[in-house]
C-alpha cells in the first residue's frame, strides 16, 4: 500500500469513528437506542467516505497536473469551527483591507465597524512601530472603505495602551493620553475627522505619570464622554478624577470629586448603565498579608453629577468579567482573596440590583478566566467575553447560564483584539499568537483574520463533543459558604466539534 493510500484508508476509519461518537451522542440528547440510530450511523459513514474520497481525488488530480505543486490535505480533526447550527462558535469573515496588527482600536457605530491604529506584528519589525491608518465596515453593504488620514499620529507600540476610543452615538471619539493629550473624532457619515480642542485647566487637572498624562477609561453616558482618570500609586498628592466632555458642543467640565475611600484604589473595573458610571474598587493584599473581606462599589450619576456608595460585593475580588447587563451589574472569574494572602483563581459570578440594593450569586464559570484583553460585549441579553485564548464565554442572565465555545485559532494562548457588536454579531480582527521569542518572553503574531460569532438562542445551546465535557466537583461559593453543587456539565461544556 502506497503512502496515498495507507492517508486514504487512515482518513476513512477516522471519519467512521467520528460518525460512532457523534451517534452515541444522539443517543444522549435525544433519548435513542443503538438500534434505532444505526441507520444514521452509515449513512454518516458513507456521508464522509464519499467527502473524503472528492478531497482526495481533487488532491491526486492536483498531483498529476503539477508535480511541482504541494498540496496538504487539512486535518478535519484540528478546526475549530463548529458545524452545529447550535454551537457557539466562530466563522470566518471578511477582514479590513489593512496590514495584521496588534492592539488596534475597534469600535461599534452600532451599524458600522471603526478599526484604526495598532502595532506592527513583533516578527515584522522587533521595535513594533505604531500604524496610523484604518478602515470601515458598512454593515449594510458588507464592504470595508480605508479612513481618510487622522489629524495626529498614533505613539510608539511600547508605551501602552496610549491610545483608546468609544462611540457618541454620531462620532467615533479617539482619546491619545501619551507624546501629549490629544482628542479626535471620526464621523462616519460625513466620512471626515476633526479634532477637539482640551483646555489648559482640563490638561492641568489630568493625573500624570512622570508628566505625562495618564491613561484613563472612558464611557458614553447619559449624553456625555465621561473620563474617569486613575493616577498612578507612585504618583503622591493624586486621586481618582472625573472629566465630562459634552460632544454637542466640545464642552469640557470637571466632575464632582471621587469618593476619599476610593484613593486608594490602583486598579477600577468600570462599567455604564444609560445613566450611571459603577466603579469597582478592587484592592490588593495589604503589606500585613491579609486583605478586607468585601470590595467597595461606587456609583456616579452623571446627569446629577454625584457619587454615592453602593453595597460592596462579598469578597476582596479583582474580577476579570466586569458588564452592564441591561438591568443589573455582572462581575465573574478573576481572582480573589478572603482574609488572608494570597490571591486565588476564582469562578464565581455575582449581580447587583442597583434598583434593589442588593447583591446576587449566579452560576459559577465553567473554567478559570484570570484575565481578558478587553472588555466583554453585550449581545441582545447576553454577555460576551472573549478569554485570553479566544474561547467566548457566553452568559444568559434570564437562565443564569454559561457557556464557552472553542477559538478560532489552531494555536494561542492570548488573544490582542476587540470585540464588538455590529449590527446584532459579534465580530473580531486579528487576534494575536503568542508564542515566546528569543528572550523568552511571549509576544504577539496576529493572525490578520476576521471572525463573526454565531450564538444560537440560550435554549438550544447544546455541547457537540463528548471529550470535551470536563468533570466538575462540588464547590464552595465565595458569597454564602455553603457547599453547592455546580451547573450540570450541559450548562458549562465546550461547544467545540
Amino acid at each position: 500500500m502506497n503512502d496515498f493510500e495507507t492517508h486514504l484508508a487512515q482518513t476513512l476509519r477516522e471519519r467512521a469513528d467520528t460518525a460512532r461518537i457523534d451517534d452515541r451522542l444522539d443517543d444522549v440528547l435525544h433519548g435513542t437506542n443503538a438500534q434505532s440510530s444505526s441507520a444514521p450511523v452509515r449513512w454518516r459513514w458513507l456521508a464522509a467516505a464519499a467527502a473524503v474520497l472528492l478531497v482526495v481525488g481533487g488532491v491526486w488530480a492536483l498531483s498529476r497536473r503539477s508535480t511541482n505543486d504541494t498540496v496538504t490535505v487539512p486535518d478535519a480533526t484540528s478546526t475549530s469551527m463548529a458545524a452545529d447550527p447550535n454551537a457557539i462558535a466562530w466563522q470566518p469573515f471578511a477582514p479590513p483591507p489593512l496590514s495584521a496588527r496588534s492592539a488596534n482600536l475597534s469600535v461599534s457605530t452600532g451599524d458600522g465597524w471603526f478599526v484604526w491604529g495598532g502595532y506592527t506584528p513583533t516578527d515584522v519589525d522587533p521595535n513594533r512601530p505604531p500604524f496610523d491608518d484604518g478602515a470601515y465596515l458598512d454593515a449594510a453593504t458588507g464592504e470595508w472603505r480605508t479612513l481618510p488620514p487622522a489629524p495626529f499620529t498614533s505613539v510608539n507600540g511600547n508605551t501602552g495602551r496610549a491610545v483608546d476610543a468609544l462611540w457618541t452615538g454620531s462620532e467615533v471619539m479617539v482619546v491619545q493620553s501619551d507624546g501629549g493629550l490629544q482628542v479626535v473624532a471620526f464621523d462616519p457619515v460625513a466620512f471626515t475627522w476633526r479634532t477637539i480642542d482640551v483646555p489648559a485647566d482640563i490638561v492641568a487637572a489630568w493625573p500624570t505619570t512622570n508628566g505625562i498624562p495618564h491613561p484613563g477609561i472612558y464611557q458614553y453616558v447619559a449624553g456625555r464622554v465621561v473620563f474617569f482618570l486613575r493616577p498612578d500609586p507612585a504618583e503622591t498628592g493624586q486621586r481618582p478624577l472625573v472629566l465630562l466632555l459634552d460632544p454637542a458642543t466640545d464642552e469640557w467640565t470637571v466632575g464632582a470629586t471621587p469618593p476619599a475611600a476610593m484613593a486608594g484604589a490602583w486598579w477600577s473595573p468600570v462599567a455604564a448603565s444609560a445613566t450611571d458610571l459603577f466603579v469597582l474598587d478592587a484592592s490588593r493584599v495589604k503589606s500585613d498579608g491579609t486583605c478586607p473581606g468585601s470590595t467597595p462599589l461606587f456609583a456616579y450619576d452623571v446627569q446629577a453629577d454625584a457619587w454615592r456608595d453602593e453595597p460592596p460585593a462579598e469578597l476582596n475580588w479583582q474580577p476579570a468579567i466586569v458588564a452592564w447587563t441591561g438591568d443589573r451589574l455582572l462581575l465573574a472569574g478573576g481572582s480573589a482573596c478572603n482574609g488572608s494572602a494570597p490571591l486565588v483563581a476564582v469562578r464565581a459570578t455575582a449581580l447587583f440590583d442597583p434598583v434593589a440594593g442588593t447583591w446576587t450569586a449566579g452560576a459559577d464559570l465553567p473554567v478559570d478566566v484570570g484575565e481578558l484583553r478587553d472588555d466583554p460585549v453585550v449581545l441582545g441579553d447576553m454577555v460576551v467575553a472573549v478569554a485570553a485564548d479566544v474561547r467566548p464565554l457566553v452568559y444568559d442572565p434570564g437562565t443564569d447560564q454559561w457557556w464557552q465555545g472553542p477559538s478560532p485559532l489552531a494555536e494561542g494562548v492570548q488573544a490582542d483584539s476587540t470585540p464588538v457588536v455590529v449590527a446584532g454579531q459579534v465580530r473580531m480582527w486579528s487576534p494575536g499568537i503568542w508564542r515566546p521569542d528569543s528572550s523568552g518572553s511571549s509576544c504577539c503574531y496576529p493572525t490578520g483574520e476576521a471572525y463573526t460569532l454565531t450564538v444560537p438562542a440560550p435554549e438550544r445551546w447544546r455541547e457537540v463533543e463528548v471529550a470535551t465535557i470536563p468533570t466538575l466537583e462540588p464547590t464552595t461559593t465565595l458569597f454564602t459558604g455553603e457547599t453547592m453543587a455546580l451547573p450540570t456539565p450541559t450548562a458549562v461544556a465546550s461547544s467545540t466539534p
